[in-house]
């Protein structure tokens, strides 16, 4: 920049003594002429100068704006991750509140594994097996002592660990609302993660005995004995799609107590 005003002052100089030299007759115009073409060639050569300067200006703010954007970028990416830190403490110091709360003294979150094998699975024959209502809705009643706190627990997880991944831009694949898979196919993204690496060891143990269990059928085998139980209750259409649908999907199980309300309805013609 120093070098840029030094050509420009003596260029001028230079002009301003040629003009001088010409009014006071030192030099004619042919002298003066010439003496023009060569100040025309050095003022191109300045301007030259000059855009290059510019343009080495502009390189130099550039890459100043570059930096100062990199820095704020990082500031935000710092303070989303604390932010994303704060709310998966809060969800996590919630859950495990509600977990608790809804084992109502059976036990804690830490023991929900162990719990589920005894308390869960023996429950899944009669639901599955029975023709009696009262049996089965027993059955559905004890299970979900265990089953109600595991799926909040996952749930919760599911949804810290959507915010973790998100925020580090990881694509979530859809698990059809079944938070133990996402337990299970993230895992290892979330081992490393704050507050939620503490509850991590239980929920895949957890998700591991949870994927083994057919929360539809335990729906399907719930919604016709309340049916059963109570004709009036529920709408016999809905029962009935649901019934069929399952079916369908389940190369044509039903639980007991789905196949003995389609028969008490007279509906078996249409499920076969």
């Amino acid at each position: 920049m120093k070098k840029s005003w030094i050509l420009t002052i003596v260029i001028f100089f230079i002009a301003v003594i040629s003009i001088i030299l010409f009014y006071t007759k030192i030099i004619n115009i042919d002298e003066l002429s010439a003496f023009g073409s060569i100040f025309a060639a050095a003022g191109s050569l300045i301007a030259i100068v000059w855009f290059y300067n510019s343009l080495k200006q502009q390189s130099i703010q550039l890459c100043e704006q570059r930096a100062q954007f990199q820095l704020e970028f990082n500031n935000l990416r710092l303070e989303g991750k604390r932010s994303v830190i704060a709310i998966a403490k809060t969800i996590l110091d919630d859950m495990e509140t509600k977990v608790n709360n809804s084992l109502s003294g059976i036990g804690k979150l830490e023991e929900l594994p162990t719990l589920f094998l005894p308390k869960v699975f023996p429950c899944l024959v009669p639901i599955g097996e029975s023709k009696n209502y009262e049996t089965v809705m027993d059955a559905i009643t004890k299970c979900s002592l265990i089953l109600t706190p595991a799926r909040i627990f996952l749930s919760s997880m599911k949804d810290v660990g959507m915010i973790f991944l998100e925020n580090e831009g990881i694509t979530v694949i859809d698990d059809n609302g079944q938070p133990e898979w996402f337990i299970i196919t993230y895992q290892e993204h979330l081992s490393n993660k704050p507050f939620i690496s503490r509850y991590l060891p239980t929920a895949i143990l957890l998700a591991e005995f949870m994927v083994k269990v057919d929360f539809k059928a335990i729906s399907i085998a719930g919604e016709t004995s309340m049916a059963l139980m109570k004709p009036n209750c529920m709408k016999e259409d809905k029962i009935l799609n649901d019934v069929l649908e399952y079916k369908e999907k389940n190369n044509n199980y039903l639980p007991k107590i789905a196949e003995e309300w389609l028969e008490t309805n007279n509906f078996a013609q249409k499920s076969s």
